[in-house]
């Protein structure tokens, strides 16, 4: 599949405004809909590709991938710093402390694809990860 952010030609980055890309996608269902003359195949890629950009996670991980890291699925957490920080929140049961936790890992990440670190983005997107799955 192509980059998700190059079909919308948008740039790439965590903050997108969700309106604007509804609005890009139904311009282009409009335009390459099978029923109105469009390819089959193009249009997969935009309904792949929305998907994957108004869903927080899977629009991380499209930007990592586009900064060349390769995330594998059956790879597990390793970082003993990270790992630790999820249990003690499992263990809390503290929504309060689970949602700002949620919120840094988002800061941390954003900050990490904007310096550009593919070690820090790499870490920041496992952080981020895992404290979403709560």
């Amino acid at each position: 599949m192509k980059n998700p952010f190059v079909i919308f030609q948008i740039p790439p980055l965590f903050d997108i405004d969700l309106e604007e890309l509804t609005r890009l996608y139904r311009l282009l269902v409009t335009i390459h809909h099978p029923d109105r003359g469009g390819d089959a195949i193009t249009m997969e890629d935009i309904n792949a590709a929305y998907n994957i950009l108004k869903d927080p996670l899977k629009r991380a991980r499209s930007l990592v991938e586009f900064h060349g890291i390769e995330i594998i699925d059956e790879e597990t957490l390793s970082d003993p710093v990270i790992l630790e920080e999820i249990f003690e929140l499992r263990i809390s049961g503290d929504k309060d402390l689970i949602h700002k936790k949620q919120q840094e890992a988002v800061m941390k990440f954003k900050d990490a694809i904007v310096l550009g670190n593919t070690a820090t983005m790499q870490q920041a997107y496992w952080r981020f990860l895992y404290l979403h799955r709560f």
